[in-house]
């Protein structure tokens, strides 16, 4: 192997991944301008003295960006009367943390609990005569327990 045949062969490969580099960029290009108008129209849903959005029964709050850049949002929903029905909050637009569901006196009736990943972890319910609690492996139901509350 000569040093032309060895140049050669360096230049088609910088020719091809050239074009290939110019295709992503193209690719990009075209998703970023498909992406505008949607950037524009979620910024228009924000009021900009007030970060809240609410579409019908849901309320959508902005708490703020943490130090890994993700928005933290609180998510409140409400039954047609008003009365809040579930709440719980959003970090980098996955579940985060502890998500409470209220009956319409405002009581906890079921609470479920999300790693740090948006997956569930725990689901806690109760009723008048009987607790129950699900535990979670990689979102799937691994484990559930009951306990019978005895009548005073």
């Amino acid at each position: 192997m000569n040093v032309n045949s060895v140049l050669i062969r360096y230049i088609l490969c910088a020719k091809e991944h050239s074009k290939k580099i110019k295709k992503a960029m193209r690719r990009f290009i075209i998703m970023m301008i498909m992406l505008l108008p949607l950037a524009v129209s979620a910024q228009s849903l924000i009021n900009s003295s007030s970060p809240v959005i609410e579409q019908g029964n849901d309320v959508y709050e902005f708490i703020k960006v943490d130090e890994f850049g993700h928005a933290l949002v609180k998510y409140s929903k409400y039954d047609e009367s008003g009365v809040l029905i579930q709440e719980g909050y959003y970090s980098n637009g996955k579940p985060a943390g502890t998500w409470n569901m209220y009956d319409s006196t405002g009581k906890v009736i079921s609470t479920m609990k999300y790693d740090v990943q948006g997956r569930r972890a725990q689901l806690s319910t109760e009723s008048k005569d009987r607790e129950m609690v699900v535990w979670y492996s990689d979102n799937r139901p691994s484990k559930v327990t009951t306990r019978i509350k005895l009548q005073e």
